[in-house]
């Protein structure tokens, strides 16, 4: 149930249920939170460029925000694979996560803290990748006005006018876009891992469950997998961030 504050009481209102989904229909939602969250991210990315900075922290916050549903979308899927055949997709937690933009960034901070599909040679370090995620954290606690500075004149206490062009923190944005960046390359190198392990587990035609992997008959598909170039690229950008907190 979330909170709402109504004529200075604080009320409960039901959290919405998602529908029950497909596996077809898991696999496309999953396909658009990622391709939504990339635009968003690029789009921040310009605006940056530009000199927008506030209006791109903006952006980059709806950004990881579809990031989170991806990540969560992703665990549902491992998850209801080890679960009864004809067990529905939805679920109570997966519930509260859509409705709650604190835990949607929270979730982007636990995936990228922990890396659980990375693919370098060294294996990631949670402390360290804690330490330069800070601002993300910081976001998700004042997630909402964080997201609203970027789009509205506000006035503080003594009413000066607070304007979003006020926002300057050009260089911590930018080094949390690059580093999120890798959420995408990540859940696709995933899918294909849990997909893999699916298929290798079912055999045969897969069930109702390993189909919403993405398991088909054949198995061994790689849609998405990044390939050699790619996790150089994604390494090579991840040591470029690194480089520019310390």
């Amino acid at each position: 149930m979330a909170p709402a504050r109504v004529t200075g009481r604080c009320v409960r209102v039901p959290i919405r249920k998602l529908p029950d989904l497909s596996p077809e229909q898991v696999v496309k939602l999953q396909d658009a939170l990622l391709s939504n969250a990339d635009a968003l991210l690029v789009s921040a990315l310009s605006l940056l460029d530009q000199g927008r900075v506030a209006l791109a922290r903006s952006l980059a916050i709806l950004g990881l925000e579809e990031s989170g549903k991806a990540i969560a979308v992703h665990e549902r899927r491992v998850q209801v694979v080890r679960e009864p055949e004809g067990t529905p997709f939805r679920c109570e937690w997966l519930d509260a996560l859509w409705a709650s933009h604190e835990q949607k960034l929270n979730k982007v901070h636990d995936f990228l803290r922990w890396e659980p599909y990375w693919f370098a040679e060294q294996p990631p370090d949670p402390d360290e990748n804690a330490a330069m995620l800070g601002t993300i954290k910081r976001w998700a606690e004042r997630h909402d006005n964080l997201k609203k500075r970027g789009f509205y004149v506000e006035l503080d206490r003594n009413g000066k006018a607070l304007s979003p062009a006020d926002l300057t923190d050009e260089d911590s944005l930018r080094a949390v876009l690059s580093y999120v960046h890798q959420i995408g390359w990540q859940l696709r190198l995933g899918e294909h891992i849990e997909r893999e392990a699916a298929g290798r587990a079912g055999g045969g035609q897969p069930s109702r469950r390993r189909r919403v992997l993405g398991v088909r008959r054949e198995s061994g598909a790689s849609r998405g997998a990044p390939n050699g170039s790619s996790r150089r690229a994604v390494e090579q950008r991840r040591l470029q961030v690194q480089s520019s907190w310390r």
